[in-house]
């Protein structure tokens, strides 16, 4: 689950977004079935800003691998 907010002030819009992604990892033992294995960062940027344009900016969410 992503958390991305959009919101118009009177001054402007502020973004803003968490930072945790998990991902799943697929791990094959021989004569065993496949087991999933999840990793969790705290550490993705999901805010981006536009180099160059002062006023634009972006908030991803969902399958970004």
């Amino acid at each position: 689950m992503s958390l991305g907010i959009a919101f118009k002030g009177p001054e402007g819009i502020v973004l803003a977004a968490d930072s945790r992604v998990t991902l799943m990892g697929q791990i094959q033992l021989p004569n065993q079935p496949v087991t999933f294995c999840p990793s969790i960062y705290d550490n993705a940027t999901k805010l981006l800003q536009v180099k160059g344009q002062d006023f634009v900016g972006a908030v991803t969410y969902g399958v970004g691998a």
